[in-house]
């Protein structure tokens, strides 16, 4: 299973907006690879903590397999199927690795560290085989370059006339 990761200059940057064009790409091929999607970290919020803006959504398509915290699938579960499900003790999850029976939105909350995710990519190898996987990284992970995550690393770029990006970046 190839890795393609998407990692960033800044909070914002466009991760996840990438992430969702190279998705789109992939699905849109004749005979699109199997594919899964995931993220890292412990966000997975709605409106961005830093300065308000709604973040952007991952709409999962029929067929495509995630893996996501537990507790963004309520009220999801006629649109999914569970194949299994990560947890304590390698795991600060519940994660739950799942295939869409339907299209939908959810919020993408992976492993937070280089062994979990290890372990995650193991597991999800095992169904998705030659697909990818699409990671929605973060600005402060560097294991994500590690060869035995990532195959391919996507790298937004912040641009922007926010003054409280701007300030932020100064201050970094």
């Amino acid at each position: 299973m190839e890795t393609y990761c998407f990692i960033g200059s800044d909070k914002n940057a466009g991760k996840t907006t990438a992430l969702n064009f190279i998705y789109d790409s992939l699905c849109r091929k004749d005979r699109p690879p199997a594919l899964c999607l995931t993220g890292i970290g412990i966000n997975g919020e709605r409106v961005d903590t830093f300065d308000g803006s709604a973040k952007p959504e991952v709409r999962l398509r029929a067929g495509s397999y995630f893996l996501t915290h537990v507790r963004h699938l309520e009220g999801y579960g006629s649109k999914f199927r569970t194949l299994q499900v990560l947890g304590e003790p390698q795991f600060h999850g519940p994660y739950v690795f799942g295939c869409c029976l339907t299209d939908f939105a959810v919020l993408l909350e992976g492993p937070n560290s280089r062994q979990e995710l290890l372990l995650a990519k193991a597991a999800m190898a095992t169904v998705v085989g030659d697909g990818i996987l699409l990671l929605d990284g973060s600005i402060d992970r560097q294991f994500l370059a590690d060869p035995a995550i990532s195959d391919m690393l996507y790298f937004a770029v912040l641009f922007t006339d926010s003054r409280v990006q701007q300030q932020r970046a100064a201050a970094v």
